[in-house]
């Protein structure tokens, strides 16, 4: 049995052609239900929020619960449980996408994954409903690229669940990686160019080893850089997203195709209009992949 509820849309909901959301915070609402925007989806990390139920009207809502981790040795809390399912029930949501914990993953993979996939396994079934996994906890667990490529592979496979593929994390974990690694020049300063070199093809190397079935969705996000060169670059996504990361986007849309996209800013939010313009950006990298397949099909 199902546990979302149908909703009657609003037609001022815009359509699109091109599978792109941005994550909305409570600062922006008033002003994406005041106005429709050209996007595909919305993502939310709590449809418990007041303005959430209207802004469902316009747009189909994804929700990003980061706060149910799937991996730890005693599976999810029954508490977070039950909240899960008492915002499915309250709003139509089209897919759900929790967090990974690295710990009882290995590589290779053996039986300390028999824990994950139960739980992913109790998740689907519980909920009925179309499963996400942010996988970047992963990438941060020392692991090359190909091993981490060949992790996601077999939990997909398993699981049957698909991925979201975080592309600000794969580059902030390639960055951090390439700073660690020693990426200075004779005067002290960082090589950057050098490092996002090494960051970006890291990446890609990833992003190849993964069947496009099995990737359900990209994130983007911008990162700001370290004050002093041998801090780390923090994850949060506070940042327009730079030419590398764009760079890395469109290599990636031309092996996955043009797939879904969330544009997400976690932190010292901008106005609405910035995230909306990111938003645009994508879209254009998405239709170009899109003319891209069509002129491949009917050739």
């Amino acid at each position: 049995m199902t546990l979302t509820m149908l909703h009657r849309r609003d037609p001022r909901r815009p359509s699109t052609q091109t599978p792109i959301g941005i994550c909305v915070q409570s600062p922006h609402a008033p002003a994406m239900l005041a106005s429709a925007s050209p996007l595909a989806f919305v993502s939310v990390a709590d449809t418990s929020e007041l303005w959430v139920e209207p802004l469902s009207q316009l747009y189909p809502v994804h929700l990003q619960a980061d706060w149910l981790t799937i991996g730890t040795a005693h599976g999810p809390a029954s508490a977070q449980l039950d909240k899960l399912q008492a915002q499915l029930a309250a709003i139509e949501v089209e897919r759900v996408t929790v967090a990974l914990d690295a710990s009882c993953i290995c590589h290779p993979p053996d039986l300390a994954w028999q824990p994950v996939l139960t739980q992913l396994s109790d998740l689907r079934q519980r909920l009925q409903q179309p499963i996400l996994l942010d996988a970047s906890p992963v990438w941060h667990a020392g692991w090359a690229p190909a091993d981490q490529a060949e992790i996601l592979v077999h939990l997909c496979q398993r699981s049957g669940c698909q991925l979201q593929l975080d592309l600000h994390a794969l580059l902030v974990q390639g960055l951090n990686r390439a700073r660690q690694q020693g990426w200075t020049l004779a005067s002290g300063h960082a090589d950057t160019l050098r490092a996002l070199g090494m960051a970006r093809a890291e990446a890609l190397d990833l992003i190849w080893g993964l069947p496009p079935s099995l990737v359900g969705e990209v994130r983007l996000g911008g990162f700001l850089w370290p004050a002093e060169p041998d801090e780390d670059i923090t994850p949060e996504r506070n940042q327009r997203l730079t030419p590398t990361a764009w760079s890395l986007y469109e290599e990636a849309l031309e092996h996955l195709g043009a797939i879904p996209t969330l544009i997400d800013w976690n932190h010292q939010l901008p106005p609405l209009a910035v995230l909306l313009d990111e938003a645009r950006l994508a879209a254009q990298y998405l239709g170009e992949q899109h003319d891209c397949e069509q002129t491949e099909l009917f050739n």
